[in-house]
């Protein structure tokens, strides 16, 4: 028996969706020199909402507050990262780390280290 034999059969309205890399914007997230920009790609209604690939650049740090209203996963690609929360101590993650979030945490980020870091951000929704 394979693990695979154990597991529910799929549901019979699966689908696949591609999003090419032309089709996603890189935008900054604030108006300043080497600002932290994104490619974000948003699904709306959907389990997955939320996918982000962000570039940190050191210079100006991202001084907002964000939250969301989903789950949110963090993946540390390279380079690290201070997520600072409003409501509980700082957390460094180092290239490899990933940190889960529940929605409505309000969190900051700032970079860690004189190197640029890579992060990827996924929020799902129940």
């Amino acid at each position: 028996m394979r693990p695979s034999d154990l597991l529910p059969s799929p549901p019979a309205d699966t689908r696949v969706e591609v999003l090419r890399a032309s089709e996603l914007n890189q935008m900054p997230v604030r108006e300043l020199p080497n600002a932290t920009t994104a490619k974000t790609a948003y699904r709306g209604g959907r389990r997955i909402t939320e996918l982000g690939d962000f570039r940190i650049e050191p210079g100006p740090d991202v001084d907002e507050w964000f939250e969301s209203a989903d789950e949110t996963v963090i993946y540390v690609i390279e380079g690290s990262l201070h997520v600072d929360f409003k409501d509980r101590p700082r957390a460094t993650l180092h290239a490899g780390d990933v940190m889960f979030h529940s929605a409505w945490v309000q969190t900051r980020w700032r970079l860690a280290s004189e190197s640029p870091a890579r992060v990827v951000l996924v929020a799902a929704g129940g």
